[in-house]
């Protein structure tokens, strides 16, 4: 058969293939609002009382795409429980900002979509809502069993929790079709199987575009012992610490939850556009905190006279050993509030101005100043800037390392990543990095 007959081959053959071969399980419509109740109870170790979120939200059809369709997530109401204690979270945080996620039939969820200046626990909680539809859904002819009605696959997938490997099945249920999902382990914590699991039923009616009814069962205990093979001691001098216990009995801490994800109604609705300038994002759980500038930024200028006149107010203050809560506290205080006006061009432009000055005894404390309130920005160009103009310097500098890495200690989020591995590295493999950190760590 020549080269014609074998694609005209391969067209007959899409021609016929039957109509249910394509990967389409969730299909939501254009004109309908999907309305859901979401119920949720959590128990923690040494916690009588179970923690209870219940929640109504909706999903609306915005626009097709090549691999799926984005979708408007709406939350109505969001009520937290403890016991006889309740809060309405609609009160403390503003769920009316769009929201939007691309979807594929399976049920990938590959991006999202908010304003810049979202709060970051709105977007996490949002994130978490939209990963109940999540999954990796196949029919029984895509995994070899085309004639049967229970079949089962292991497939790797991207979650709110990260990518991670799960093991599906799928059966017949009442009026339509149950996929169940188990997942052993956590990719982000990095926990074993014994220590994390999370146990996911999806059900389809028939007649249905998108799943009914959603369970979810998982459980994270933090880890209580060692790898096998790890040695504290490695690396170091001797095979004791200093008043070292022989044995020590970490406390147990565990989180068991339960949630319910269920259909309670569908409306017409008009169609949405989506607000400009909108914030691109995985469906991971965010600890970025992009921050934007409230109200007019400061001309650069001007802002750099400000900058000149804290920064010399700091130095003479240490110079005089002044009451650091008394003296120092205004001029710091201005010093930041005044980076925090500028944009990042312009507070890239600050920073670089800096470090390229002397390096005279003044100049030092001016720079480690400056750092200091940059670090108390705390977002993610700002982390950059303390990683390229700091950590990764051609010329080191102890004191200001020294007064950058105590910033961290206090913070209620994670350090960036980008650090943590860093400081991993050149920990572990000192002989990659020159001599001064070497002498640092």
């Amino acid at each position: 058969m020549g080269s014609f007959g074998e694609q005209m081959l391969v067209v007959l053959l899409l021609l016929f293939l039957p109509q249910d071969s394509s990967s389409v399980f969730l299909n939501f419509k254009k004109g309908v609002d999907y309305k859901y109740r979401i119920d949720t109870e959590s128990t923690l170790a040494k916690v009588d009382t179970p923690f209870n979120v219940g929640a109504q939200v909706s999903f609306q059809h915005v626009e097709d795409t090549e691999t799926g369709q984005v979708c408007l997530l709406t939350v109505h109401s969001m009520i937290w429980h403890h016991g006889t204690e309740s809060a309405i979270a609609t009160q403390h945080y503003d769920f009316s900002q769009w929201f939007s996620f691309e979807i594929s039939g399976r049920g990938e969820i590959t991006r999202v979509w908010y304003p810049p200046q979202e709060v970051i626990e709105v977007i996490n909680i949002k994130k978490g809502i939209v990963s109940f539809l999540a999954a990796k859904l196949h029919h029984n002819h895509e995994v070899g069993r085309p004639n049967d009605d229970k079949w089962n696959y292991v497939t790797n997938e991207t979650g709110h929790e990260g990518e991670h490997e799960a093991l599906y099945s799928a059966e017949p249920h009442e009026d339509g079709l149950k996929f169940t999902k188990i997942r052993q382990g956590h990719p982000v914590m990095g926990l074993d199987p014994d220590d994390s699991r999370m146990h996911k039923e999806i059900y389809f009616k028939h007649d249905g575009d998108v799943p009914h009814r959603v369970l979810i069962k998982e459980k994270v205990t933090s880890a209580r012992k060692s790898r096998p093979g790890f040695d504290v001691h490695e690396g170091t001098r001797g095979t004791h610490f200093v008043n070292e216990q022989e044995k020590v009995d970490l406390p147990e801490m565990s989180t068991n939850a339960e949630s319910e994800f269920t259909l309670i109604g569908l409306r017409h609705t008009e169609p949405v556009t989506p607000p400009p300038e909108l914030l691109e994002d995985t469906i991971h759980a965010t600890q970025h905190r992009t921050w934007t500038p409230q109200g007019p930024q400061l001309n650069l200028t001007y802002a750099q006279d400000l900058i000149r006149q804290d920064v010399v107010c700091l130095r003479k203050l240490v110079i005089k050993r002044a009451h650091p809560k008394k003296d120092v506290l205004p001029c710091y205080t201005s010093l930041k509030n005044t980076l925090s006006k500028l944009s990042n061009e312009d507070l890239l432009t600050v920073v670089d101005s800096y470090f390229n000055q002397p390096n005279l005894a003044t100049k030092r404390i001016d720079r480690a100043h400056l750092m200091d309130a940059v670090s108390d920005l705390h977002t993610d160009f700002t982390e950059d800037l303390i990683m390229d103009y700091v950590f990764l310097s051609d010329r080191p500098d102890k004191m200001i390392i020294e007064r950058i890495l105590v910033h961290y200690v206090g913070t209620d989020v994670l350090p960036p990543k980008r650090l943590v591995d860093f400081l991993e590295s050149v920990s572990f493999y000192p002989e990659i990095y020159d001599g001064v950190w070497v002498l640092y760590f």
